[in-house]
């Protein structure tokens, strides 16, 4: 993530083992009890439920715009939208290659009883949850864009990392560790010398951006009444 920053400047390395712990045994209380979590979860699934998660099963910047604003798009936004993507790009191979270290079988593929039914069909490991992980990043970054909407960002993030337990896709175990690696990402990227001038950029633009929204539809000065 910081390969290009200079070597006295760039972060260490990020070591999972440092702050992820390993998932919880299958046979453990813990796994037991994530799993009933499950399994009440599907029974209570409603369709509005279904509509959501299936909405934001891909997740992007575009899942944001209702939280910030119809003007936040990439068409209106390209630094930010190819920022986003970069950073996209390199949190997904990081996780990917974390879900390979430590090989948890996600919750359908555990359940020999085929009582679990997902909504989706993934079939890669679910230790971490790159949907929680990437959620989490996007809604840390923007939220040092725009504090001011920091508490929907996050609530927004937060949701759609607990929409894939509902899902049947994910333990609520995996979403912590998503929201955990997100976390941890998101500072190595912060003190990147080279990301933090990308990002400077990144502010400018939406600032700008985010003024001419507000002045589109700011109400038209009163006329002063006639004599």
């Amino acid at each position: 993530l910081a390969a290009d920053a200079p070597p006295t400047t760039q972060p260490a390395p990020m070591d999972p083992s440092a702050f992820l712990l390993p998932p919880p045994p299958a046979d453990s209380d813990e796994a037991k009890a994530e799993f009933a979590l499950l399994l009440q979860l599907q029974q209570s699934r409603t369709p509005a439920q279904i509509e959501r998660i299936t909405a934001g099963n891909s997740i992007s910047m575009a899942t944001f715009t209702p939280d910030v604003g119809p003007w936040f798009t990439e068409a209106k936004l390209p630094q930010l939208a190819n920022l986003l993507l970069r950073v996209d790009l390199a949190t997904n191979a990081y996780n990917n290659r974390l879900k390979l270290v430590f090989m948890h079988p996600r919750p359908g593929d555990a359940d020999p009883q085929h009582l679990l039914k997902p909504l989706f069909n993934e079939t890669d490991p679910g230790y971490p949850s790159g949907h929680s992980l990437r959620a989490t990043v996007y809604a840390l970054l923007l939220s040092r864009l725009m504090p001011d909407l920091k508490a929907p960002l996050i609530a927004h993030a937060q949701q759609l990392g607990f929409d894939r337990v509902i899902a049947g896709m994910h333990y609520p175990s995996d979403v912590a560790a998503g929201r955990t690696l997100g976390a941890a990402i998101t500072q190595v990227l912060l003190l990147d010398p080279d990301f933090q001038n990308d990002f400077a950029a990144a502010r400018n633009e939406l600032d700008a951006a985010r003024a001419a929204a507000q002045t589109s539809v700011a109400p038209p000065a009163t006329a002063p009444a006639p004599h």
